[in-house]
């Protein structure tokens, strides 16, 4: 990433990380995707592992994992965001097991020369990479022999979001939902779809599986409407469940989860 956007996405991180956390609590999406994300990881068995955990935010997933007796590296390009992780760390059981470290993701990953049995990055770090095959090389480097990657990424195409925008009338929006997604996201994020990550990531990589999340509940950057259709989200939360890991689903929900084994 050039040195411009590098600047441009700390600054933007560094101006919201006083409210991070509060934005994501209010948010009912992002609940429900980290809530899915920690089930995950927890699947994994992370206890006793070393994890190296990618745009870590405030860091409540290095956290999580941590107090399971992982050994965490908890990196992020904002130092506001790693100084609300580390007055975290301090309280939680496990924040000794967690070292900071202020980088971007593709420079840490060029100058690491340590081994880890599980990467992760939740909450669209990776839609911040131009280059993923070159992610994947450094990525795969620094995992052992049979580690595993597990990464949320935001997708490229929409449905929920097509479909909640015509309910409130608001058809560009919808238009866009299916065309360019970015032009209503953060400017900078390269969207891609399952099988395209799939494919840039293959040359290190195999696939374990991909879930969807944002399926058949509204999607994060139209989180009003989860008052509107409160009635229906008990059902819409079991569509979810039962549709998430189906090919056709996953290829068109808001976000996706893809599990990884290093080749």
């Amino acid at each position: 990433m050039k040195k411009e956007k590098l600047d441009e996405v700390r600054d933007f991180h560094n101006g919201i990380a006083g409210k991070y956390d509060e934005l994501l609590q209010k948010n009912r999406f992002s609940v429900i995707l980290r809530s899915l994300f920690q089930k995950i990881l927890s699947e994994y068995g992370p206890g006793g592992k070393t994890v190296l955990d990618l745009g870590c935010g405030t860091g409540d997933d290095a956290l999580f994992i941590s107090e399971s007796g992982a050994v965490v590296t908890a990196v992020d390009i904002s130092q506001n965001m790693l100084d609300a992780a580390q007055n975290k760390s301090r309280a939680s059981i496990g924040g000794k097991n967690i070292r900071f470290v202020k980088s971007d993701i593709e420079r840490f990953l060029n100058d690491n020369n340590t081994k880890y049995d599980l990467l992760i990055s939740n909450f669209d770090a990776i839609n911040y990479i131009e280059d993923i095959p070159a992610f994947s090389n450094g990525a795969a480097c620094a995992l052992k022999p049979g580690g595993s990657l597990i990464i949320t990424v935001l997708n490229k195409v929409c449905l929920s979001e097509f479909f909640y925008s015509l309910l409130t009338f608001r058809f560009s929006r919808a238009y866009w939902a299916l065309l360019n997604r970015n032009k209503y996201l953060v400017n900078g994020l390269w969207l891609r779809s399952p099988g395209e990550m799939k494919k840039l990531l293959a040359e290190n990589f195999t696939l374990v599986s991909a879930t969807g999340v944002g399926i058949f509940i509204p999607p994060h950057n139209l989180e009003g409407m989860y008052g509107k259709i409160s009635f229906l989200l008990p059902a819409l939360l079991q569509a979810e469940k039962l549709g998430r890991r189906n090919r056709f689903f996953c290829n068109f929900s808001d976000h996706y989860i893809i599990e990884m084994v290093k080749k």
